[in-house]
Protein backbone atom coordinates (compact mmCIF):
# COMPACT_ATOMS: atom_id res chain seq x y z
CA UNK A 1 0.00 0.00 0.00
CA UNK A 2 3.01 2.33 0.05
CA UNK A 3 2.50 3.10 -3.63
CA UNK A 4 -1.16 3.91 -3.02
CA UNK A 5 -2.01 7.59 -2.64
CA UNK A 6 -4.77 6.87 -0.11
CA UNK A 7 -4.58 8.37 3.37
CA UNK A 8 -5.94 5.86 5.88
CA UNK A 9 -7.88 7.12 8.90
CA UNK A 10 -9.26 4.91 11.65
CA UNK A 11 -12.62 5.87 13.15
CA UNK A 12 -11.74 4.01 16.32
CA UNK A 13 -8.79 6.22 17.08
CA UNK A 14 -10.71 9.36 16.03
CA UNK A 15 -14.49 9.04 16.44
CA UNK A 16 -14.96 12.61 15.15
CA UNK A 17 -14.34 11.21 11.65
CA UNK A 18 -17.75 9.51 11.79
CA UNK A 19 -19.43 12.91 12.17
CA UNK A 20 -17.51 14.21 9.16
CA UNK A 21 -19.01 11.35 7.14
CA UNK A 22 -22.55 12.25 8.29
CA UNK A 23 -23.02 8.65 9.33
CA UNK A 24 -23.40 6.41 12.35
CA UNK A 25 -20.45 4.54 13.89
CA UNK A 26 -22.00 1.10 13.40
CA UNK A 27 -22.59 1.74 9.69
CA UNK A 28 -19.00 2.93 9.26
CA UNK A 29 -17.80 -0.19 11.05
CA UNK A 30 -19.81 -2.39 8.71
CA UNK A 31 -18.90 -0.73 5.41
CA UNK A 32 -15.66 0.73 4.12
CA UNK A 33 -15.89 4.50 3.51
CA UNK A 34 -13.63 6.52 1.22
CA UNK A 35 -13.62 10.26 0.65
CA UNK A 36 -12.11 11.15 -2.73
CA UNK A 37 -10.19 14.25 -3.79
CA UNK A 38 -13.44 16.09 -4.55
CA UNK A 39 -14.87 15.30 -1.11
CA UNK A 40 -17.34 12.74 -2.45
CA UNK A 41 -18.03 9.79 -0.14
CA UNK A 42 -17.86 6.26 -1.59
CA UNK A 43 -19.21 3.40 0.49
CA UNK A 44 -18.77 -0.36 0.34
CA UNK A 45 -17.73 -1.85 -2.97
CA UNK A 46 -17.54 1.62 -4.54
CA UNK A 47 -14.92 2.50 -1.91
CA UNK A 48 -12.79 -0.43 -3.03
CA UNK A 49 -13.07 0.71 -6.64
CA UNK A 50 -11.74 4.15 -5.65
CA UNK A 51 -8.85 2.63 -3.68
CA UNK A 52 -7.97 0.35 -6.59
CA UNK A 53 -8.10 3.29 -9.02
CA UNK A 54 -5.49 5.06 -6.87
CA UNK A 55 -3.22 2.04 -6.46
CA UNK A 56 -0.82 1.61 -9.40
CA UNK A 57 -0.76 -2.19 -9.30
CA UNK A 58 -4.48 -2.55 -8.58
CA UNK A 59 -6.01 -0.37 -11.31
CA UNK A 60 -6.81 -3.45 -13.36
CA UNK A 61 -9.20 -4.53 -10.58
CA UNK A 62 -11.05 -1.22 -10.77
CA UNK A 63 -11.41 -1.59 -14.54
CA UNK A 64 -12.45 -5.25 -14.34
CA UNK A 65 -14.97 -4.91 -11.51
CA UNK A 66 -16.26 -1.64 -12.94
CA UNK A 67 -17.62 -3.55 -15.94
CA UNK A 68 -21.42 -3.74 -16.09
CA UNK A 69 -21.56 -7.53 -15.71
CA UNK A 70 -18.99 -7.87 -12.91
CA UNK A 71 -19.91 -4.80 -10.85
CA UNK A 72 -23.20 -6.22 -9.48
CA UNK A 73 -21.47 -9.50 -8.65
CA UNK A 74 -18.68 -7.64 -6.83
CA UNK A 75 -21.28 -5.69 -4.84
CA UNK A 76 -23.07 -8.85 -3.77
CA UNK A 77 -19.86 -10.57 -2.70
CA UNK A 78 -18.66 -7.43 -0.88
CA UNK A 79 -21.98 -7.01 0.97
CA UNK A 80 -22.02 -10.64 2.10
CA UNK A 81 -18.40 -10.48 3.26
CA UNK A 82 -18.85 -7.09 4.99
CA UNK A 83 -21.91 -8.35 6.90
CA UNK A 84 -20.07 -11.51 7.97
CA UNK A 85 -16.94 -9.56 8.99
CA UNK A 86 -19.02 -7.07 10.99
CA UNK A 87 -20.78 -9.87 12.89
CA UNK A 88 -17.47 -11.63 13.50
CA UNK A 89 -15.87 -8.45 14.91
CA UNK A 90 -18.93 -7.83 17.14
CA UNK A 91 -18.80 -11.42 18.40
CA UNK A 92 -15.07 -11.13 19.15
CA UNK A 93 -15.73 -7.76 20.85
CA UNK A 94 -13.11 -5.95 18.81
CA UNK A 95 -14.96 -2.69 19.49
Amino acid sequence: MQACSVEWKDVHSNVQLVNELNSKLEFVRERLHVVDEQGQIHIGFDAFLVIWQHSPHERWKARLFGLPLLNPLGRIIYNLFAAWLYRWNRTKQHW
